[in-house]
């Protein structure tokens, strides 16, 4: 008798075990699954208008020049549909020369850079200044006639018989201003190859150093008895020692204002929805300004564009 319960107890117990297991594989098969987890997809569709705007910019560093006016082109290219255009970049060179090839291959459609940039430019390629762009700060800059103290450098007529560094032969003040400034003072200037190169006592031997630094660095170190920088360059090197190198002259104030240069034979209607876009980003995308420090656009006109004209005047008597 106690053999058969045993039995009947085991097949029992073999029995509940397998309808458990039934019934957990049962609930499993219709349990909802859990959601699987998709990263999004990004289906925005391609602009209605395949058209590019392009912005210009002379420099060594693209991904500076990106980052500083592509909000202004994106502004620019929200409202350009009309003329197919949707979609914007800044397209950069390094030079001159290279910048007013694409102007005039008709691959930019306007380049900001200092008026004397500006002015070689027009002198070389088919466009035009249609807008002002208006920097932060300052309206004008100049340049700083200077020396060691010990030189007794009072005046333009003492630089006669010696070498004077230029910074670059792009710079306004630190190049432009001062050679047009010792020009009109009737001084000789001649381009020399190096600090050393002789000089006949009646002329005024110039080279480039490149940059601020460098033309501060020759002129305390003795390479060159004078030098010229932008008077911010300069008044941020001498900081609390101002008796470390002494001012004999100015350049004349210049624009800080960039003109935008356009292709002359860009469509005119193109050209004025540019400027009055451009004129309007105060108002229409305010913070797409900063980040190139720029404050506001207005039109090429009025004083703004005489002040650039002066400029133009200037490189134009450097080349004669």
């Amino acid at each position: 008798m106690k053999q058969i319960q045993n039995r009947l107890y085991r097949q029992i117990s073999s029995m509940m075990a397998f309808l458990s297991i039934a019934l957990l594989l049962s609930a499993c098969a219709g349990a909802t699954p859990a959601p699987e987890i998709v990263e999004p997809i990004d289906n925005t569709a391609a602009p209605a208008h395949s058209g590019v705007f392009v912005l210009g910019k002379i420099t060594d560093d693209p991904v500076e020049a990106i980052e500083e006016y592509q909000p202004i082109v994106n502004c620019l290219v929200s409202n350009l549909g009309e003329f197919g255009i949707g979609i914007g970049e800044v397209k950069t060179a390094p030079d001159i020369e290279s910048m007013a090839a694409l102007v005039d291959a008709g691959q930019v459609h306007i380049v900001f850079d200092n008026a004397f940039s500006v002015a070689s430019m027009m002198d070389i390629s088919n466009s035009e200044p249609i807008v002002l762009r208006v920097k932060e700060g300052s309206e004008t800059k100049q340049g700083f006639f200077f020396a060691l103290p010990e030189t007794g450098f009072k005046s333009l007529d003492d630089l006669k018989g010696h070498v004077i560094a230029f910074q670059s032969p792009s710079d306004i003040v630190a190049y432009l201003g001062a050679r047009v400034q010792m020009m009109e003072a009737g001084l000789n200037l001649k381009q020399v190859e190096s600090a050393d190169s002789p000089v006949e006592r009646d002329q005024v031997g110039y080279i480039f150093s490149g940059d601020p630094e460098t033309t501060l660095a020759w002129v305390l170190n003795g390479k060159v008895p004078a030098g010229v920088v932008e008077s911010d360059n300069y008044e941020d090197a001498v900081g609390e020692n101002p008796s470390t190198f002494a001012v004999f002259d100015e350049t004349e104030a210049l624009t800080r204002n960039q003109p935008g240069l356009a292709p002359k034979n860009m469509d005119l209607a193109l050209k004025d929805a540019i400027v009055n876009l451009l004129v309007g980003t105060a108002d229409s995308c305010p913070d797409a300004l900063a980040p190139s420090g720029t404050l506001k656009f207005v039109p090429y006109a009025g004083n703004g564009k005489a002040d650039v004209e002066r400029v133009v005047q200037m490189f134009q008597l450097i080349q004669d």
